[in-house]
């Protein structure tokens, strides 16, 4: 189950039992299998969980000092291989034309942005909070 306020609720238990330590939030995300470029159900994921680390930041007093998406690419996964695509960006592995001398020395492939996401959350969560 998926729960954006457990995330503030877990910061504040570790704010409260570990006397406010630095908190950094290395890897956080959702898959996704509908291979669609229309990601709005990882956007709303990613606006909550921030807004929920927002409230934690600024309400809280937590001391939350870092936080990154899970991918920024689709990549290999040990339990799903390429099958579950967790990138901000999705990468088609049936066309390895890669990307010129880059992607000859990465071996990647045609990558294309899903729904702008970033933006999308920048202007949901950041931008509400000023």
């Amino acid at each position: 189950m998926v729960w954006a306020p457990g995330m503030r609720k877990l910061l504040n238990w570790l704010k409260n039992t570990y006397n406010n330590p630095e908190i950094v939030i290395t890897e956080n995300g959702l898959s996704d299998n509908t291979g669609t470029l229309e990601d709005d159900h990882r956007i709303n994921y990613y606006r909550d969980y921030l807004s929920n680390c927002l409230d934690a930041i600024y309400i809280d007093n937590v001391n939350l000092t870092g936080y990154t998406a899970w991918s920024i690419l689709d990549d290999w996964e040990w339990s799903t291989g390429y099958h579950s695509l967790i990138g901000m960006y999705k990468v088609d592995f049936n066309d390895l034309t890669g990307l010129g001398f880059l992607g000859s020395l990465l071996h990647t492939s045609p990558k294309s942005p899903r729904t702008a996401a970033w933006q999308k959350i920048l202007e949901n969560v950041y931008i509400k909070q000023k």
